[in-house]
């Protein structure tokens, strides 16, 4: 009675070129989402390409279509490998000599075709899945070492499979060079567990191929499209979403390590005005000037927002309101000392900061009104200064209520 298992192998391999044309064609059609992707994609596609193709003569030997295709197989699976390596080192950034792949494959072309006509056939698959398990080796090594975080386990899954792939092909080879596979001198299959387990594994890595890497560049799209909907596109800074979000968990987190935490809200001074003398791309650019000047003054740890308009938000950890005073100072003398120019005029910044210190169960909100109440003051002052608690000599002020209540909407402000 056949081995139902047997039986079964040449439609994997069938079903297994099937799903990597299948997986070509997603990631080299162009306009695709996946096309776009980083420089790994494309020679995957390519790979994915020759795999299919060296599944489709797999499967034609499996039925006993012809006993010649088979060396083609070998070929085709030993590009497959190759491109496969190239594709995970630009997919995953990893590193490796330039030349390594190319030698290899130019070594072994003259080498394989001397194999197949001198020595017995066993031969010409030692060398083509020699070279087959290095380079899927060196792909699992690649993927797995690699450190990013988004996609983790489609990259542990992908370096997982190609893992194995190459283990199972060492097996092979040690298997051939014990002499057990008289039955099949190609190295292609037996009906022994380890030759059809490394056929199931290969005639699936296709599929599960295409799994890993769309599944991979979904979460890198993902993550993209968080990092713009949480990120200010002129300025580079956080949202005010994001800063509605985050920093009462921020907050939250001073309180439990017994730390306090600042909200500053930093109004750009006469910014209309510059919009009017100079145009809205100046605007622009004094935007982009103030926020990086402040995310360079702030500490590392800080979480800085644009609010709206001209006005920017922060948190940051303190440890006293002088603490956070000085922090503040700190950012308006940032920007007083670094003009922008704009053609061959400079505009000088300046700004007003409203400042609001942790304190009790205050929340967010609750800070963020204080916050916002003192920046009035600071504009009221002549702008140009710091407003708060904390503050001393000539930015003194007194402290805003700590139970005022966040307002409807922001106030319209003097510019």
């Amino acid at each position: 009675m056949p081995d139902p298992l047997s039986l079964a192998l040449p439609t994997l391999f069938f079903a297994g070129s099937m799903a990597g044309l299948l997986a070509a064609l997603i990631l080299l059609v162009p306009g695709s989402a996946a096309g776009r992707e980083q420089p790994g994609v494309r020679p995957i596609g390519w790979s994915m390409a020759l795999g299919a193709a060296s599944m489709f003569v797999l499967w034609l030997e499996s039925r006993d279509a012809a006993a010649g295709p088979v060396p083609v197989a070998g070929i085709l699976a030993l590009g497959q490998a190759a491109l496969l390596l190239q594709g995970c080192l630009g997919l995953f950034g990893g590193r490796q000599p330039a030349w390594l792949t190319p030698i290899l494959l130019a070594a072994a072309a003259p080498a394989y075709a001397a194999t197949l006509l001198a020595w017995p056939p066993p031969a010409s698959f030692l060398l083509i899945a020699g070279l087959h398990a290095g380079f899927c080796g060196l792909a699992a090594f690649h993927a797995l070492r690699a450190r990013e975080r988004t996609g983790r386990s489609f990259r542990i899954g992908f370096g997982s499979l190609y893992g194995l792939l190459a283990l199972l092909t060492v097996a092979r080879v040690a298997d051939v060079l014990a002499g057990g596979i008289e039955g099949a001198p190609r190295g292609v299959y037996t009906e022994t567990p380890l030759h059809e387990a490394a056929a199931l594994v290969w005639a699936l890595s296709p599929l599960l191929t295409a799994l890993t890497v769309l599944g991979m560049l979904n979460a890198r799209m993902s993550r993209k499209l968080l990092e713009q909907a949480l990120t200010d596109e002129l300025t580079g800074v956080h949202t005010r979403r994001h800063l509605l979000d985050e920093a009462p968990r921020m907050l939250a987190r001073q309180r439990a390590q017994r730390r306090r935490g600042a909200v500053m809200m930093l109004d750009l001074d006469h910014f209309k005005r510059i919009n009017d003398d100079h145009g809205h791309r100046a605007g622009d650019l004094v935007l982009r000037r103030a926020a990086l000047t402040m995310r360079r003054a702030l500490r590392a740890d800080s979480l800085l927002a644009r609010y709206g308009g001209e006005e920017f938000c922060a948190v940051v950890p303190v440890h006293s309101e002088a603490d956070a005073a000085a922090a503040a100072e700190r950012v308006r003398l940032a920007l007083s000392a670094q003009p922008v120019t704009v053609g061959k005029r400079q505009i000088r910044l300046t700004v007003s900061i409203g400042l609001a210190v942790q304190r009790g169960d205050l929340r967010f909100d609750e800070l963020l009104a204080i916050a916002d109440d003192a920046v009035y003051q600071a504009k009221a002052r002549g702008r140009n200064c710091v407003a708060g608690p904390g503050v001393t000599g000539a930015g003194a002020q007194a402290a805003v209520s700590p139970r005022a209540r966040p307002r409807p909407g922001p106030r319209a402000r003097p510019a």
